[in-house]
């Protein structure tokens, strides 16, 4: 008698128009408290997100966001982080170069930036290197040291002592 629509006048599965919700709800923002669902969609504008996406069903794994910071994670780790100074840093939390990678990552094939073991190698078996370290020497090798240039500017192949210049 009075217009009024109540729960037990609606189907179940009845599909309402959004258009047809006073003030339009397909114009409307949405606003709620609980979690929102669906098979598919799409945003035609920004989505703004707290801090963090998570994967649903592997709860460990995400993308987080912080200010001017992105991180990546997976099992509760972080992998990768994008920094405000435009660092990207791999196995570290705190990058200070453009492009930082840290640890033993060492690989059966293609590139590794090695920190800990301070060199870039490539290669399969016969792993082939760059070194420089602490002890002030660059390091050449294929398996094993084959050429080194000390802080004096002295160059051996063969020999980890060179005595002379080349």
């Amino acid at each position: 008698a009075d217009g009024a629509i109540v729960n037990a006048d609606v189907n179940a599965s009845a599909a309402i128009a959004g258009t047809k919700i006073s003030p339009d709800f397909g114009s409307q923002a949405i606003t709620t408290t609980g979690n929102i669902s669906g098979a598919q969609g799409s945003f035609t504008g920004d989505v703004d997100i707290a801090s963090n996406l998570v994967h649903t069903g592997d709860t460990d794994t995400k993308i987080s966001f912080a200010t001017n910071t992105i991180k990546f994670d997976t099992d509760s780790s972080e992998r990768l982080r994008i920094n405000s100074s435009g660092n990207v840093g791999i196995g570290t939390t705190s990058p200070s170069q453009k492009l930082e990678v840290s640890g033993n990552l060492k690989v059966s094939s293609g590139l590794a930036l090695l920190d800990n073991d301070q060199r870039v190698q490539w290669g399969s078996s016969n792993v082939a290197f760059i070194e420089g370290n602490d002890n002030e020497k660059l390091v050449f090798g294929v398996a094993a040291e084959r050429m080194r240039i000390n802080s004096s500017g002295n160059v051996g192949i063969g020999t980890t002592s060179p005595a002379g210049v080349l």
